[in-house]
């Protein structure tokens, strides 16, 4: 484990002491193969009966035909994420040679939900015994998962950005598996498989999990450099074998008149223009400047420019100074899984932040993936100094923003003691201040190191 100086080796090793002993597995199984199933039966009848519904209508035109695209009510998921509403549903009814109603399509979709919440803290300890430097991936999987931004987005509200999650964990398993093999000159066909399959599953599941994929294709880049010119090729013929599953859903669906693709469909055509307003009740900057919400992103904001505009700028420099720190970091020696982790985090917290038209869920990825980079990275949520404080409060944000998505849905009953979890600025204020945090840490850690090289 690489230890930085900015938070002071001390402090780190305290932490290390704090952290040793991970959760036994007998323990540890009973507890990850439950816990879902124990938050279902408490959010049976919850959730956001909208969405949900809408689901059923997606079921029903699902149902009838594979032109599901061209004939629903605006299908605006990829073909995955469209399986993955319906498919389970389909096949109770096939199986059992019934027709479900609204309850019984809602039952089927919540326990596939709850289904997915196991394997995504399972997923959560094979990730976390990826990284360097994680002392209690065990530990660690079953707090990320009762973090409320895990779970408020899953199975309690009836989206499948569990779904997402799980997938991008397993991209970046599989991806930090095939960088170390790199590393020795080795082709890790398993782990490349494992990541490049998991991505495409991620790219035809929600339009969410693509501002995970730039961190997840510099490791691919990593690990191509680091390997002969025969691996090389053999990586290339297998991520182009891969790249052609993304249009072989196209090949079994109807689609409207003038598209040949159904993701370009989604994207650009028939998919939620959320992008054209202001916010859809998500905590960005927008909201925090007293906008309302509803209002067209192409407002002028700043120097003539509309709020879109604005807001993707601020965006890509972001991440532009985020891939910069990233690339010199593993220069230094880094764990490249780890600092992509945080890339990535960062990549999702900044667009929940600067873009325009974000919901309250749109932190459901980003969330699980910096805790991640951060409790491995030497800041655990114990480390006493800077990085120790800014850990813990990006578990606060975690963990806001989860209760901001509950208020969201359940707003009556956020009031009293919980209604400031109900204050979009609050929450704004939040997001903010830690991503400007992170990347001022950062830019602190950077020059740090370069004194210390030069002396």
């Amino acid at each position: 484990m690489i230890h930085w100086r900015g938070g002071g080796h001390k402090s780190e090793m305290n932490a290390v002491k704090k952290n040793r002993a991970d959760l036994p597995l007998w323990a540890f199984l009973p507890l990850a193969a439950s816990l879902p199933w124990i938050m279902l039966i408490w959010h049976w009848d919850l959730g956001h009966s909208g969405d949900m519904r809408f689901f059923y209508d997606w079921f029903l035109a699902f149902r009838d035909s594979n032109a599901f695209y061209r004939d629903g009510p605006g299908i605006n998921y990829p073909v995955l994420g469209v399986l993955f509403v319906c498919g389970p549903a389909w096949l109770v009814e096939q199986l059992g040679s019934i027709s479900l109603d609204y309850e019984g399509f809602r039952a089927v979709l919540k326990v596939s939900l709850a289904g997915t919440e196991v394997a995504l803290i399972f997923a959560f300890v094979a990730l976390g015994r990826a990284v360097t430097g994680n002392l209690r991936p065990r530990v660690l999987a079953l707090a990320l998962y009762l973090l409320p931004a895990t779970w408020a987005g899953g199975a309690w509200f009836g989206q499948i950005d569990v779904l997402g999650t799980l997938l991008l964990v397993l991209a970046f398993l599989g991806m930090g598996s095939f960088v170390k093999a790199a590393e020795n000159g080795r082709l890790h066909f398993g782990g490349l498989a494992i990541g490049l399959l998991a991505t495409v599953g991620a790219v035809l599941s929600k339009q969410l999990t693509l501002f995970s994929l730039p961190a997840i294709g510099l490791l691919w880049i990593l690990g191509m450099r680091r390997l002969s010119f025969l691996g090389r090729v053999q990586v290339f013929v297998l991520t182009f074998l891969s790249a052609l599953l993304v249009l072989l859903p196209d090949l079994f669906v109807v689609l409207p008149e003038g598209w040949n693709s159904h993701l370009l469909f989604v994207w650009l055509g028939g998919g939620s223009a959320h992008g054209q307003a202001l916010s859809g009740n998500g905590a960005n900057l927008w909201a925090l400047l007293d906008f309302a919400p509803g209002t067209t992103a192409s407002v002028p904001a700043l120097w003539g420019l509309s709020a879109k505009v604005v807001g993707l700028g601020l965006f890509f420099g972001v991440s532009l100074g985020a891939v910069y720190f990233w690339q010199r970091n593993l220069g230094r020696g880094r764990d490249p899984l780890r600092e992509s982790l945080l890339l990535a985090g960062l990549f999702n917290l900044a667009m929940a932040t600067l873009l325009t038209g974000v919901h309250e869920r749109y932190l459901v990825h980003g969330v699980p993936l910096l805790l991640l980079a951060l409790e491995t990275r030497g800041w655990a949520f114990f480390a006493d100094g800077l990085w120790g404080r800014l850990g813990r409060f990006a578990w606060v944000v975690g963990a806001w923003s989860g209760m901001y998505v509950l208020a969201s849905i359940h707003w009556e009953a956020f009031a009293g003691m919980l209604r400031p979890f109900r204050s979009v600025a609050l929450l704004g204020w939040m997001e903010l201040g830690l991503l400007l945090a992170l990347m001022i840490g950062l830019g602190i850690e950077h020059r740090q190191s370069a004194k210390r090289e030069t002396t």
